[in-house]
């Protein structure tokens, strides 16, 4: 299982956010330091979200996220927060992007098939929940149910997803395994977001015994330093690739 340390772009500096509110912003510093600090403990994958782009539509981070691609060959990127137009996606990819993160396209099917046909494996549908809804523009828009952003992605050819609880994000109250494994059972791979506060909720996601949860995405517990990646690891009973 892969574990995703966050990277929360805003105003040029790491974040994280309670419940994706950004009066809640607590700044940890320089995204790119926090970068190289989690690909030195071994991260293969980061979680990069601009979320300037994702409250103004349009992405913001496009030089953080080049400055991030740079530091290791060996570390995936993925990148999400405004990508709503295709060439806000081209550029993300040129940027260094490994994957690109989309969650607003999904409402809008003709989109999502753009997106799916043009660039494939390289998306990721954001299914961001809360009160069993998908929500989108920054979490600021309710949408339609999590079965209809699903089945546009899947139609589209995209086949990842990550699975956010809106009202768990920033709090330590533990995933929402449910959901995840509700998104996986209609024929997702499934990266797990938002919650996770003590190494009791990464074995709780593994305890699901879902073969479609593919990672987790670790956030603010790793800069409060609730525990360490090399913690997390060890906590599991494996780490496999993606």
């Amino acid at each position: 299982m892969l574990l995703i340390p966050a990277i929360d772009i805003m105003m040029g500096q790491c974040v994280r956010l309670v419940s994706g509110q950004p009066e809640s912003a607590v700044v940890y510093g320089d995204p790119v330091e926090f970068a190289a600090k989690w690909i030195a403990q071994g991260a293969s994958r980061l979680h990069v979200v601009d979320l300037d782009g994702a409250f103004s539509g349009s992405p913001q981070a496009l030089e953080v996220l080049a400055e991030i691609s740079r530091l290791s060959t060996n570390t995936q990127v993925q990148y999400g927060g405004g990508l709503r137009r295709m060439a806000d996606i081209e550029a993300a990819l040129s940027s260094g992007a490994d994957y690109v993160i989309v969650g607003s396209a999904l409402q809008e099917a003709s989109m999502m098939q753009r997106v799916g046909s043009a660039f494939g494996e390289r998306v990721i549908a954001a299914i961001d929940v809360k009160d069993g809804k998908a929500l989108t523009k920054g979490w600021t828009s309710k949408a339609h149910s999590v079965a209809h952003s699903v089945q546009n992605a899947l139609a589209a050819g995209v086949e990842m997803a990550i699975v956010t609880s809106i009202s768990n994000d920033g709090t330590f109250f533990g995933p929402d395994v449910t959901t995840a494994v509700e998104v996986a059972d209609m024929g997702m791979r499934v990266i797990v977001s938002g919650g996770i506060g003590e190494l009791e909720h990464l074995r709780l996601v593994q305890q699901a015994d879902c073969p479609q949860i593919a990672g987790v995405v670790l956030g603010k517990a790793l800069y409060e330093s609730r525990f360490s990646l090399a913690e997390a690891r060890s906590a599991l009973l494996h780490e496999g690739d993606d």
